[in-house]
């Protein structure tokens, strides 16, 4: 599924994905895991993937010529997807994260 849209995505897709190693906002609240100690451990983050229909709209025909989000992308993404944005870092709205 898109991360932003929550659209799926078919095997075989086309879609745009963050590189490994490229992930959410650490945790950097010692105190947290006492105050989650009931629940389970979480496991790693789900990959953030971006499918190509949402680029299609923020790009119209000229969607087919790019290999990665651009920055127009990343603006859209920022201002519509909003809370989806709020997760990550800013690293993630660079060109160079993603393949």
């Amino acid at each position: 599924f898109c991360f932003f849209s929550g659209l799926p995505i078919a095997e075989g897709e086309l879609h745009y994905r963050v590189k490994d190693g490229i992930v959410h906002p650490p945790n950097n609240n010692p105190n947290k895991d006492a105050n989650h100690a009931n629940k389970p451990p979480t496991q790693q983050h789900d990959p953030i993937i971006l499918s190509h229909e949402v680029m299609e709209a923020v790009n119209g025909e000229s969607t087919d010529i790019l290999r990665l989000p651009n920055m127009k992308t990343f603006r859209y993404l920022q201002k519509h997807y909003t809370q989806q944005c709020s997760k990550l870092t800013e690293q993630v709205f660079e060109r160079s994260s993603w393949e």
